[in-house]
């Protein structure tokens, strides 16, 4: 390999680059030091700065520091790029800039411990009383067990003929999961193993409740089974409404799936402004989302803001402008903004 290849591999770290810099410097220092005449030359300051006292360097210290200013701002474009495309996003959101919201507390749903099985009679008990909370641990149980499996003949069934063939077939997945390398093999094992622990004796009756309890659930007034409910149900008029519930009752998040439907129905002819309103909505929470989490790097915001863009082409731009006020007027107009997410 040659020198000029070598060094094509070779990419600094960042440490790497501060250590370059701080080496030009100090050879800066040496070279300029070498052209005083209180500084004797020597062999030992021509090896440190590589040039002797009459070479062009010396004789123009200031094409040494040109260089070391190059070097110095390169190092801080990245940060300097990356900090200028965040304050562009940020400007993207200025319209809301005399909007006060209210954060609360993010909601939590109440602790479940595992095993599920002696504690499931009891939260059915109390779900068919009323109880919301207890409505939507049972979904969350049951979510989580649906491939679990029922028996522990069946479970090491599962896992021999996975350990022979590399194909893993759950309860409730139409397809068998693959897998080729051994060490994820054994990972999987051990959480199918865990799954069932953690799951047994609930029978595939009861898995069959789930949706039930999250409708409870969600029709009873709890904002994150509503949710839930608005980004799992088939029914686009169902979702619409879940969405717009959890909406009034402050979840910011129900915008994205608000947004996720009117772009839907758009697209099936159904709202000729579905774009229009969609764009609004996605608009507002990406604002929201950014303010709650005081960044705009979360994945999330860059997705909802990405989305946005390829909306523009079916939009013209006062239609643009009428949506971001729209989405204004949606986070003004809400008392109840927002919860933290």
């Amino acid at each position: 390999m040659t020198e000029s290849e070598h060094m094509s591999r070779f990419v600094p770290s960042r440490k790497v680059f501060s250590a370059l810099v701080a080496f030009s410097l100090f050879a800066l220092v040496i070279t300029l030091g070498a052209t005083q005449p209180w500084v004797k030359e020597s062999p030992s300051n021509q090896r440190l700065t590589g040039e002797s006292s009459d070479s062009a360097i010396s004789q123009n210290p200031s094409h040494t520091i040109e260089a070391v200013d190059q070097l110095q701002e390169s190092a801080s474009t990245e940060d300097a790029l990356q900090k200028q495309d965040l304050l562009q996003e940020r400007e993207k959101f200025a319209v809301f800039r005399d909007i006060q919201v209210s954060w609360e507390p993010r909601l939590k749903p109440s602790d479940i411990v595992a095993p599920y099985g002696p504690q499931y009679e009891d939260l059915r008990s109390k779900a068919l009383e009323g109880d919301v909370e207890a409505a939507f641990s049972l979904f969350r149980i049951l979510d989580e067990c649906k491939n679990a499996f029922a028996t522990e003949d069946k479970l090491q069934a599962a896992i021999n003929e996975f350990r022979a063939t590399h194909r893993l077939r759950l309860p409730e997945w139409n397809r068998p999961l693959r897998m080729g390398n051994s060490e994820d093999l054994d990972k999987m094992v051990d959480q199918i193993e865990m799954s069932y622990e953690r799951c047994y004796p609930i029978t595939p009756e009861q898995k069959a409740e789930r949706e039930r309890w999250l409708k409870l659930a969600a029709d009873g007034g709890s904002i994150t089974a509503g949710i839930w409910y608005a980004s799992t149900d088939s029914d686009p008029e169902r979702s619409m409404t879940a969405a717009l519930a959890a909406w009034e009752k402050g979840a910011p998040q129900s915008l994205a799936i608000i947004g996720r439907l009117q772009r839907e129905s758009y697209e099936r002819g159904e709202d000729l402004r579905g774009d229009l309103k969609a764009f609004s909505s996605l608009y507002a929470y990406a604002y929201l989302l950014s303010d709650s989490r005081n960044s705009l790097s979360d994945p999330r915001v860059r997705e909802a803001i990405e989305l946005m863009e390829s909306m523009k082409a079916s939009l013209h731009e006062y239609q643009i402008q009428e949506a971001i006020q729209i989405a204004v007027e949606t986070v003004k107009s809400n008392s109840n903004c927002c919860i933290r997410f």
